[in-house]
């Protein structure tokens, strides 16, 4: 059995109810196959905070914008333009855009900075993106378990349950996600065969040193396709 604990931050005191469950599971018996089982809808009750609570801090650690990474820089106002003696001035559309480029540029780096912020208290992100730097902690415990490894990433990088990435549909779903066709169908073939392999008697004798490595390949390659994507730079 797995116990699995959830961090809750409720927004309001509404009546919230928390959607039905699903788990997919390999089932020897016979007829041999995956079985889906789903849990009854949860419902959640809301406590409302002691009154004169102050505002809930979040432990959110200040970046420092790096100039060149993180930050509008290198914005000069245009140098003024003197009269000549034809009486030639300067335009109306460049004072206009002399006068606007500084509150345009202190916007842009507001809205950066707000996105960067919820992106930072956001748990599916931060999940997202800790999944490969858990994966390699955890392949370095004792008794390290590559086939939960593996799907738990997989899991955080498409914002899903472990047991909703053993599908017949991921590789659609990660090619979906930006992950190339070829990628997706490798990532999918090595998660069915370990699964496959954790309810044979001798899964300890059967993890081989090349699946270790392919899983940890894979991750590698997957890591540096959602962090492109996530930066806007696309799948590669």
């Amino acid at each position: 059995r797995r116990s699995i604990t959830y961090d809750l931050a409720p927004l309001s005191e509404a009546g919230l109810e928390l959607p039905a469950i699903t788990f997919a599971f390999f089932d020897p018996d016979d007829p041999a196959g995956y079985r889906t089982v789903r849990t009854d809808p949860i419902p959640l009750s809301v406590t409302p905070r002691p009154a004169g609570a102050g505002p809930i801090e979040l432990p959110i650690r200040e970046a420092v914008p790096q100039p060149g990474v993180d930050e509008i820089f290198g914005i000069r106002p245009l140098a003024p333009q003197t009269t000549d003696a034809s009486g030639n001035r300067m335009s109306s559309a460049v004072l206009v855009l002399v006068l606007v480029a500084p509150w345009l540029a202190l916007l842009s780096f507001t809205s950066w900075r707000r996105v960067r912020e919820a992106r930072r208290v956001d748990p599916a992100h931060r999940r997202a993106a800790g999944a490969a730097a858990a994966f390699r902690t955890q392949a370095k415990a004792p008794g390290f378990d590559l086939v939960m490894a593996f799907a738990e990433f997989l899991a955080a990088r498409l914002h899903c349950s472990v047991a909703s990435v053993i599908d017949p549909e991921l590789p659609s779903r990660l090619a979906a996600a930006g992950v190339p066709p070829e990628t997706a169908s490798r990532t999918a073939n090595l998660l069915e065969d370990l699964v496959d392999e954790r309810f044979a008697p001798d899964i300890a004798n059967r993890l081989s040193e090349a699946e270790r490595l392919e899983a940890g390949a894979l991750v590698d390659l997957l890591e540096a396709v959602f962090a492109g994507s996530q930066n806007g730079e696309g799948a590669r």
